[in-house]
């Protein structure tokens, strides 16, 4: 059986894989015409570096608050580490409450 995949979808580069996690942080955003003025931001392990020298950093959700941001944050971390736990392969999307749930991917089958 093969090691479990989490995948956290970013707003302007795809899908980053949550297993690989170096940093999570909640933060002002300081990108030009964020949908919302702060949100949950993320850097991997072995990422190239960035244009300023530093790792790269992904922002994986949006919030209205700090506060919303670091709640957001702890339950990305709760939903992260539930489907590690349990072997499960996905990617956490938002549901209509924006609050994270993991949507389990599952293989295709072949046509008959």
């Amino acid at each position: 059986m093969s090691a479990p995949h989490v995948w956290l979808p970013t707003y302007d580069r795809g899908l980053v894989r949550a297993d690989l996690l170096l940093r999570i942080g909640a933060a002002r955003l300081l990108t030009a015409d964020p949908p919302k003025p702060c949100g949950v931001v993320v850097q991997l392990q072995g990422d190239a570096n960035g244009p300023r020298g530093g790792a790269r950093e992904y922002v994986v959700a949006h919030a209205d608050t700090l506060e919303r941001a670091e709640e957001l944050l702890l339950e990305l971390l709760v939903e992260i580490d539930r489907a590690l736990a349990a072997g499960r392969s996905g990617v956490i999307e938002f549901d209509a409450d924006d609050h994270p749930a993991l949507v389990v991917l599952r293989e295709v089958a072949d046509e008959p």
